[in-house]
Order: C-alpha cells, then sequence, then structure tokens
C-alpha cells in the first residue's frame, strides 16, 4: 500500500495542476489504472482524497476537532485518588467531598500532586466529576457489574416448615 501511496503522491502535484490538460490527466490516469489495477473513477478518487489531506492542510486545521481539553491526565489522576480514598462512592457523593479528601491525603502525607492539579480539581463541576468518576466505574471490573444481579433471591420454603396432607 505505501508503494501505491507514493505513486498518487507522484503524480498528485500534476494532476491537479491547473495548467495540465484533458489528454494529459487522461495519460497519467492510463498509467495508474495500469500500475495499480485500480478503476479509473477509483483513482480520481483517490486524488481527491489525497489532495483535501495534504500536509499543507493537516498544518492549517488543528490535530484536535472541538473544544480544547482542560483537565490533563495528572489532573485525571488526582480525582482518581480521591475516589479511591473516598472507597469508590458515586460522583453525586464524591463532589461537596473534594474539599475534605485533599486535607485528610495531605495530612497522612498521601498527596503528590501539585498546587495547580489541586485548584483544577477543586474548581472542577459537579457533572464533570460524575462523568469521570463513571468513567472509573466502567474501568473498574469489581464495581462494574453489569447484567449480574447483586440480591441473592430468598429462599422462604427452606424457612418455613410445610407438611403435606396424606389422605387415603
Amino acid at each position: 500500500m505505501k508503494t501505491q501511496v507514493n505513486l498518487f503522491k507522484k503524480y498528485k502535484k500534476e494532476y491537479w495542476n491547473k495548467k495540465t490538460t484533458k489528454q494529459r490527466k487522461g495519460e497519467i490516469l492510463n498509467s495508474v489504472e495500469h500500475l495499480t489495477g485500480m478503476h479509473r473513477k477509483a483513482i480520481i478518487r483517490k486524488f481527491r482524497k489525497i489532495q483535501f489531506t495534504d500536509t499543507v492542510a493537516k498544518k492549517v486545521l488543528s490535530p484536535r476537532l472541538g473544544r480544547p481539553r482542560i483537565y490533563n491526565d495528572r489532573d485525571i489522576l488526582a480525582l482518581k485518588k480521591i475516589w479511591v480514598t473516598s472507597d469508590k462512592v458515586c460522583g453525586e457523593l464524591l463532589y461537596p467531598m473534594i474539599n475534605e479528601y485533599i486535607l485528610q491525603c495531605k495530612k497522612y502525607a498521601e498527596w503528590t500532586f501539585s498546587e495547580e492539579v489541586e485548584q483544577k480539581i477543586k474548581m472542577m463541576s459537579e457533572r464533570t466529576v460524575k462523568r469521570k468518576v463513571t468513567e472509573f466505574y466502567k474501568k473498574d471490573k469489581s464495581t462494574f457489574r453489569k447484567g449480574v444481579s447483586t440480591t441473592k433471591p430468598s429462599s422462604i420454603k427452606g424457612l418455613i416448615p410445610i407438611k403435606a396432607l396424606v389422605t387415603d
């Protein structure tokens, strides 16, 4: 596949040049068709795809679309430390107690994170905490039990003796 990509990159500049005639484009298509065995329309689509994913376009566009990330991996690791310290409670219960857990971790010298990370964790919204804790639950196999009932059925028949009447 690399040789095929190299072949397309070789002819790309000439194919998309405005001064290239239809006859020359046809010759390029014929040679690429002969070398790759692809259909002509597939070759044209491939040239268009390469044109739009050019390195110049990649430099102009941001590599990551959407909103910029606020919390990096270190911040999420600190939140997970607090979550584990809290005995893996849900995000709604964890959110109001974040400051207390940070103080307790500092008291027992278990907090190894910087002041910047601490401030970000304290400023985190309740919804963000819930979303991140849900991710922790999904990754932690001991807490996330999808599809398995956690209750056991009671055997009431074993608790109450039943006598059968025998009639002959």
